[in-house]
């Protein structure tokens, strides 16, 4: 049975009765023609896409490059330079020139920097600034200037006793004058030659102060610096109460000008004396009472 059109409602009736609006429908259905098919060509497609891609980035690519080329160009034709004006001092000048073309140039004159020596101090330059002289050899006039100084044992806790002399030679092996000193003692030094003492420090008179107490220890002692001009008694510090004095009116490079001298044994236990005013007292195992 072939299929009809509802002339009242368009449903496709397959009998004489449509069965949506119960009409009767005597035209038959139009045949409705099946679309014909088109042959598949795929290859031909994709290639077409891979051309219009390509042609579009290479359009893209063309139009950036033509850009960049016009940019430079307005750049090299706008062709601007900054230069700084020159600024002069006393001794440095500086320039820098600025540009598209070139990095900044700073030109830094050679500034030479003076070297600074450190001062150079030598034994002599230090003893003769605090004049004070440690045990050693010291030339005279060279390593230790002429005067008269101050010899003071560096070994007071025991018998005091040090060597002092003078020499022509360095080694302290040609021999001018030499004595055995206790505690302290007085001595000029000038002229030529060597001046030696070991276990003792010496003493400008010039630039120093140092203490030396008759009423302590043995040793020389100048009258009006030590102890005031006067009468004092001397007693002995040794065990058996044997001590030795003397009284110098001066004292000389290699000499003494002695004016007094003497002893004390237990039999007289001690003895007095008078000084004055720049005479030098010299106790031997003896001290002054106070």
């Amino acid at each position: 049975m072939k299929n009809h059109i509802c002339e009242h409602c368009g449903a496709i009736v397959k009998g004489d009765v449509c069965d949506y609006c119960g009409c009767p429908v005597d035209n038959p259905a139009p045949k409705i023609p099946k679309p014909e098919k088109t042959p598949k060509n795929n290859d031909d497609s994709g290639k077409n896409i891979k051309i219009a891609i390509i042609a579009a980035v290479s359009f893209a690519f063309l139009i950036t490059l033509m850009s960049v080329i016009s940019i430079t160009k307005s750049a090299n034709n706008t062709n601007s330079t900054v230069t700084s004006s020159k600024t002069s001092s006393k001794n440095n000048t500086y320039s820098f020139e600025l540009s598209t073309d070139e990095m900044p140039k700073i030109e830094v004159p050679d500034i030479q920097i003076p070297q600074i020596e450190k001062p150079v101090f030598s034994k002599s330059d230090i003893n003769n600034a605090t004049g004070i002289y440690p045990a050693g050899v010291y030339q005279i006039g060279v390593d230790i200037p002429e005067g008269k100084y101050l010899l003071i044992s560096d070994m007071l806790d025991e018998t005091g006793s040090f060597p002092y002399g003078i020499y022509t030679d360095p080694e302290a092996e040609d021999e001018v004058y030499f004595s055995w000193e206790q505690f302290s003692s007085y001595v000029v030094i000038e002229g030529d030659g060597y001046v030696s003492f070991t276990w003792a420090t010496a003493y400008s008179l010039e630039n120093t102060e140092v203490k030396n107490d008759p009423f302590s220890r043995s040793g020389t002692f100048l009258v009006g610096r030590d102890l005031p001009a006067g009468t004092y008694e001397i007693i002995s510090t040794n065990n058996d109460g044997y001590a030795y004095y003397s009284v110098y009116s001066d004292i000389y490079k290699t000499s003494k000008n002695v004016i007094i001298s003497g002893e004390i044994s237990e039999d007289t236990g001690s003895k007095e004396i008078t000084v004055e005013d720049g005479q030098y007292l010299n106790l031997i195992w003896a001290k002054l009472k106070k």
